[in-house]
């Protein structure tokens, strides 16, 4: 829950560059897809044991890592079914283990969008994420007030470390962008598989 807090404040001085680039069209079919599914994350939060989740979640995300790097692209327009059912993908895996970003950014690295168009609508995805994830939980009284406080003294830091990637981000430098990405991928899933203790 600490880093919902730091990621719903966190992306707010990059906020407004987004709105601007993201694809709005395929944004409120992602949003919506999350938002209906979402409960179904939470549930299996709080009743599926996490390290067979946790490691389901992985080798998922390495599966389409892999899918990625070898050259497997989607080619066209995304259309309006796999928007929403990426969107609610994110939602379910954002309501079980707060990660809604994965299969959105997975599907979008393999998209025509532009780089900047991949960031942006990823961005504001992400932001509806936690907004929508605070108002679920929070209603079902799942918030403690050692998380918040914790996840508000580092807003600050998060939202110096966005202003220095927004700053440096170049559209031109793509293939820098998807290696770093892919990195960060793999490197994520790998460590949540559950032989890690």
């Amino acid at each position: 829950m600490t880093l919902m807090v730091i990621d719903g404040f966190g992306p707010l001085p990059a906020l407004p560059r987004a709105v601007r680039e993201a694809d709005w069209t395929d944004l409120r079919r992602l949003i919506l897809g999350m938002f209906l599914c979402m409960p179904i994350g939470i549930w299996l939060l709080l009743t599926v044991p996490v390290d067979v989740f946790r490691g389901t979640v992985s080798l998922i995300s390495l599966a389409l890592l892999a899918a990625l790097i070898f050259g497997v692209r989607y080619s066209g327009r995304l259309s309006p079914p796999k928007v929403y059912g990426i969107g609610a993908a994110g939602g379910v895996l954002g309501g079980a283990l707060g990660l809604a970003g994965p299969p959105v950014i997975l599907l979008y690295m393999a998209s025509t969008h532009a780089p900047a168009v991949i960031r942006a609508t990823t961005m504001v995805f992400l932001f509806a994420f936690d907004v929508i994830f605070f108002g679920m939980v929070g209603v079902q009284g799942l918030l403690s007030a050692a998380t918040l406080v914790l996840g508000a003294v580092l807003i600050a830091p998060m939202m110096l470390g966005i202003l220095i990637g927004t700053w440096l981000f170049r559209p031109a430098y793509e293939t820098v962008y998807r290696t770093v990405a892919y990195v960060i991928i793999g490197v994520s899933a790998l460590y949540g598989l559950p032989i890690w203790g």
